[in-house]
């Protein structure tokens, strides 16, 4: 995992936490594998907030009208895509 890759991976698993913490959600193990979109921790609007503070913390764009929605099964799989949609401003 490159150095950008692991920065997302953390902003990630933070906003993760965080809204699990915020909702009341039972603690779950937030590995490579686990589903974001599909896993019931947060839903669409959480997703959007969740890109949001992705863009604010690394000052960056992300190409978001480039997201393979489809694409994206785990948080391995997001982290690398968000990445590649980085667009330095």
């Amino acid at each position: 995992m490159t150095p950008s890759q692991l920065r997302i991976k953390n902003l990630i698993l933070q906003f993760l936490d965080q809204h699990m913490r915020q909702t009341g959600t039972g603690p779950r193990e937030l590995t490579d594998d686990i589903d974001v979109l599909h896993s019931g921790i947060i839903d669409s609007l959480a997703f959007i907030d969740l890109l949001l503070r992705v863009e604010a913390e690394l000052g960056s764009s992300l190409a978001l009208d480039q997201i393979d929605f489809e694409r994206i099964s785990n948080l391995k799989e997001l982290v690398e895509m968000l990445d590649q949609l980085m667009v330095t401003t």
